[in-house]
């Protein structure tokens, strides 16, 4: 029998970084976003690449079911149905998704920030939360 994966969304950890807010994914997530005061998530430059890869792959995947994407509300959705799924990145993050969810877009990486140069690897620091 297989049990579930326990699901934490969204924890931020204030770090020594350029932007020292840290939004981790939820539990074997794979990207991390970084804000500043104002709370906007920012995701590395250096990371792109994989993002876009990840995003061409969710493009494969077949979603069912109908979302709504005037509902901000996504911790309930299905986190497979998500362009950006919340398994993988921060929620914040995730959120900003919901405009490409209808149709698919392929260009949903322009609804995404970047900055160079903001993440642990970017400046040799250790993650926190592991």
């Amino acid at each position: 029998m297989r049990l579930p994966l326990p699901h934490v969304q969204d924890h931020v950890t204030k770090e020594s970084l350029p932007l020292p807010y840290v939004h981790y994914p939820s539990l074997y997530g794979t990207f991390i976003a970084f804000s500043g005061d104002d709370r906007v998530p920012y995701l590395c430059e250096c990371a792109r690449g994989a993002i876009e890869n990840y995003i061409k792959f969710s493009l494969l995947r077949t979603c069912s079911g109908a979302i709504d994407d005037e509902d901000d509300d996504i911790s309930a959705w299905n986190p497979d149905m998500l362009l950006i799924s919340s398994r993988d990145f921060p929620l914040s993050v995730s959120k900003l998704s919901i405009k490409g969810i209808r149709h698919q877009d392929a260009h949903i990486i322009n609804n995404l920030r970047f900055r160079p140069y903001i993440c642990h690897k970017c400046n040799f620091a250790s993650p926190l939360l592991c």
